[in-house]
């Protein structure tokens, strides 16, 4: 077993993941307001390092985003499982990306931080729930001076974050954590920024299984088969809490880091 595979909520969790992808806009939101950030770099010939990359959905996000304003030169594509690299790389170059794809294979606390001080920005969208806090601190207080990063993750009163404490309570705590360490920051070199914005997937009550247990299964951080009979009214009623429109609300957090 692998590292990353010892930090996975449950077996079923990339199956889950992609799920949750094709169910809804994450990919898409997030690198509209991650790219409207002051910080964001404006050059040409950008060199983007994604940390945790995952099959590259985002990272194709953020291209198809950038297209109509810079150019990117290179995309470095940095995570801990050798199939994901691949599927990445595959899903960039077939979209019609032709600048250099690197990949790298790793871990956020320990070849990012080398890798970073060859890029102009670096992105961590939705993968700090898998890092100890004390990783995910080396991982920030080590960031090279000077290249932005952004991090990601659920917002303290996402639905997420309201079902967490009840399915998944040491990634409720890391995330509380992240929060709470990155609030806390903005003096002692690191430049500090949050912005708040909101994604949105199909209510998995209307859908059928197996892709039902599955997206059930990524909001829990656990399987949800194995969810107690006395939580599962729990995580309804946060689910509909957060629907609107026929759509669940996934509040964001983006920080904008910098280290001067």
């Amino acid at each position: 077993m692998s590292e990353s595979d010892a930090a996975w909520p449950m077996a079923n969790y990339l199956s889950a993941w992609k799920t949750f992808r094709h169910l809804g806009n994450e990919p898409a939101a997030t690198a509209e307001h991650v790219i409207s950030q002051p910080r964001w770099p404006s050059k040409d010939n950008l060199r983007i390092l994604d940390v945790g990359c995952g099959d590259g959905q985002m990272a194709q996000a953020f291209l198809l985003k950038m297209l109509k304003s810079q150019t990117v030169a290179e995309v470095v594509l940095l995570d801990p499982e050798e199939g994901m690299l691949s599927e990445a790389a595959s899903l960039i170059r077939g979209a019609g990306f032709r600048g250099d794809i690197r990949r790298e294979l790793g871990l956020a606390d320990k070849e990012a931080l080398k890798l970073a001080k060859e890029i102009d920005v670096g992105l961590a969208i939705h993968v700090v729930y898998l890092l100890p806090h004390n990783r995910f601190r080396t991982f920030v207080n080590r960031w090279p001076v000077g290249i932005p990063l952004y991090v990601v993750l659920d917002a303290p009163d996402s639905v997420f974050s309201e079902i967490w404490p009840q399915t998944a309570v040491d990634y409720a705590t890391r995330s509380r954590r992240v929060h709470e360490y990155l609030s806390g920051e903005a003096n002692g070199g690191l430049k500090v920024h949050r912005t708040d914005f909101t994604t949105r997937m199909s209510d998995p009550f209307d859908l059928a299984p197996p892709v039902r247990d599955l997206a059930l299964s990524l909001l829990c951080y656990g399987d949800y088969d194995e969810v107690p009979d006395g939580k599962k009214p729990i995580v309804r009623d946060a689910i509909l809490k957060h629907k609107e429109d026929g759509f669940v609300r996934c509040a964001c957090s983006c920080y904008e880091l910098l280290r001067r």
